[in-house]
């Protein structure tokens, strides 16, 4: 075996031991800040963002998603790596996301390492709208088949809150926006374009961006973690 072969085996037989390592996870659980009792059933969404190096510029990518919930004791357990190695994205970060139905936040780092605190949201309709518009749009990363495969339960469940609660045109404006994400994944982006147009002229509804540039909730939880290949 000559020393260009060789460097092929090492990167190969690192490359493999990274992919299997790339399983392992990290736990965690969440709890109702008012009553201290377990939250089953939040989605708990992981995001990678990353630097994307172009020859002299740079530019900012949202590379990869993971998504989990909590069981009925408020456990959970979500993806530590990305198991991408692109050399062209560097300063990796992960960031956690938390949905629940009525719920906001978490608003700040975990308690005792692993316990995550939501509170009930107690906002206006629209204020709420825009909040769950503002998680989906975060959450909106990787790829179109990734996102299909970890988020269609997530959008879902957005779209069933959103619908419940819009009664102004506004508000369904946004109703309308969480059912085209939910769309996208499950019947591609032009349909998912056409029947949200189609919606609007039906409904009668007002045109709202997807996440409200003036809402600006506090930044995800969750440490905001380096991205690295798990230790064996």
């Amino acid at each position: 075996m000559n020393g260009c072969q060789r460097v092929v085996t090492i990167v190969l037989l690192t490359l493999t031991l990274f992919a299997g390592s790339g399983a392992r996870a990290d736990s965690g659980n969440v709890i109702d800040g008012a009553t201290g009792k377990p939250l089953p059933g939040v989605h708990v969404i992981a995001v990678w963002n990353a630097r994307v190096f172009k020859g002299i510029e740079t530019s900012h990518s949202c590379f990869y998603v993971d998504a989990a919930q909590t069981n009925e004791r408020g456990e959970f357990s979500i993806s530590s790596w990305s198991g991408n190695l692109v050399p062209m994205l560097y300063d990796r970060r992960r960031s956690l996301l938390f949905y629940a139905r009525e719920y906001k936040g978490p608003e700040s780092e975990p308690k005792d390492g692993d316990t995550y605190v939501m509170l009930p949201d107690n906002r206006s309709g629209l204020d709420r709208l825009k909040y769950i518009g503002w998680v989906a749009g975060r959450s909106a990363c990787g790829d179109a088949k990734q996102q299909a495969a970890v988020l269609k339960p997530v959008y879902r469940a957005m779209y069933e809150e959103s619908i419940a609660i819009a009664k102004s045109r506004e508000e369904l404006g946004w109703a309308n926006s969480a059912l085209a994400d939910l769309e996208r994944l499950e019947l591609g982006e032009d349909r998912a374009r056409a029947n949200f147009a189609q919606r609007e002229k039906e409904w009668g509804i007002a045109v709202v961006k997807h996440a409200s540039e003036e809402f600006a909730p506090p930044p995800p939880s969750g440490g905001r973690q380096l991205d690295s290949p798990p230790r064996p």
